[in-house]
């Protein structure tokens, strides 16, 4: 009982410690852990009211995948996982039509429901997504041995350049590989110029520009860009965040255990991973265990990779939620047992 309760303590924490980040990332999550809630509650219900507890539960996920839109396809992964802890519907052919539109509006609604806020609020656009181009074109030009793919990625970056004509030099002496902003924030020495600038609130024309540039050069270098993929991607392995272990107030001693874990790398890819493959060959003759632990894979391995292909850095924050929340599907698919 102890060391159960010592888990569900440990995982309450460090899931309500990033809540209280208030970021994009915590508010994904704490819409997960809701529709964790929810489903966990309609398994105790009948009729109407689990429908409807499940549908609170999808909703949940739904709403938080909003704000990470590109993330929503993982999502699903994470209903058939807790449908293997706690089972509300049985695969079978004939309700296909229905586990197609659930799915479909899983992928899909969380991309118009971030649409339609921003037509509601009438904000003005400021083309986020460029983040992920300027990590990919700088890389691949700094990164790359074939001095035409250099040249062409160069030609890119230059509707945003500082200079005239952007060079290799001007670009990747200021580069990191840890960070997109190195090239336009920080990466430059005291009192010079960054490489380039972000493309401005409004400048459709600009960030068109750049936009189409991005899509055909990695429409013609596509195993470049996956080469640069795999080396970028391969950071969130050990994510890097400095911990901070100042004990300068209450709040830093409290946070401490979170601090530790981040110095650890626990929430980092290489533990999950690990771990996801020590319960595969531990549940070898167990058919709904593996499927459990298939599903769950299958989350985490989606989540990392549509991370990969968005990677701006390699904070632990943008993989952070998937890991909690596989940790907490395997905490309570060892609870289920225990109790079954």
């Amino acid at each position: 009982f102890r060391r159960v309760l010592f888990r569900s303590f440990t995982l309450q924490f460090f899931s309500i410690y990033f809540l209280l980040s208030l970021s994009r990332d915590s508010a994904l999550l704490a819409f997960a852990l809701f529709a964790f809630g929810a489903w966990w509650q309609s398994f105790e219900k009948k009729g109407w009211i689990r429908f409807f507890w499940i549908t609170i539960s999808i909703g949940s996920l739904i709403i938080g995948a909003s704000f990470r839109p590109w993330l929503s396809l993982s999502l699903l992964f994470i209903v058939l996982a807790l449908n293997q802890i706690k089972q509300n519907f049985s695969l079978r052919l004939k309700s296909f039509w229905i586990y197609l539109a659930t799915g479909i509006a899983i992928i899909a609604l969380p991309i118009g429901i971030d649409q339609s806020f921003h037509r509601a609020l009438s904000l003005q656009k400021s083309y986020p997504e460029q983040q992920v181009f300027i990590m990919d074109i700088a890389s691949m030009a700094c990164l790359s041995a074939d001095s035409t793919q250099t040249e062409k990625s160069l030609e890119v970056l230059q509707p945003i350049s500082t200079s005239k004509a952007l060079s290799k030099g001007d670009l990747c002496t200021q580069y990191y590989p840890q960070n997109w902003a190195s090239v336009v924030f920080y990466g430059a020495p005291k009192g010079v110029a960054p490489a380039i600038n972000m493309v401005k609130v409004g400048d459709i024309e600009t960030y068109n520009k750049l936009r189409n540039g991005w899509s055909s050069l990695v429409t013609h270098q596509i195993p470049s860009y996956i080469q640069t993929k795999i080396m970028l991607g391969s950071q969130f392995l050990l994510a890097g965040e400095s911990p901070n272990f100042a004990h300068k107030s209450l709040r830093s001693i409290v946070v401490l255990p979170f601090e530790t874990a981040k110095a650890l790398r626990l929430f980092s890819a290489l533990p999950i991973l690990a771990l996801l493959i020590a319960l595969s060959s531990l549940q070898r003759n167990r058919k709904e265990s593996r499927r459990f632990i298939l599903f769950v894979s299958l989350f985490y391995l989606s989540f990392l990779v549509i991370s990969i292909i968005a990677f701006i850095g390699d904070n632990q924050r943008y993989i952070l939620p998937g890991s909690i929340l596989v940790y907490l599907l395997i905490f309570l698919k060892s609870q289920r047992e225990s109790h079954a």
